[in-house]
């Protein structure tokens, strides 16, 4: 038995990196399954995450930060007003290059 993403890295819940790590995480180790028998394959993935794993980890925690600092009312107010807004514009526009990107690829699969 072995464990993948948030159960075996201690993430915080944010920007998620756990999910992120969860990803990588099952492409090592459907590759190590798919080229090794299961305990050698559990062995060689268990190792290889411990050469990412700590780095994703610390990568992710200064966001923590970010958390803590939104309880107070001055920064609270500022992302309400400035960052959310923002982010709103950004995802909009992310879906809609994607949105013409995937109708080209029909067009042209079509």
């Amino acid at each position: 038995m072995t464990l993948l993403g948030d159960a075996i890295h201690p993430m915080p819940p944010t920007a998620g990196a756990g999910a992120g790590t969860a990803v990588v995480d099952a492409v090592h180790l459907a590759g190590d399954l798919a080229a090794l028998p299961p305990a050698a394959a559990l062995r060689r993935y268990q190792r290889r995450i411990l050469g990412y794993a700590p780095r994703a980890v610390a990568a992710a925690v200064p966001a923590l930060t970010w958390q803590r600092r939104l309880g107070y009312p001055v920064v609270r107010a500022l992302a309400g007003a400035v960052a959310l807004p923002l982010a709103g514009v950004v995802v909009r526009a992310q879906a809609s290059r994607l949105s013409t990107r995937d109708a080209k690829t029909t067009v042209l699969s079509e």
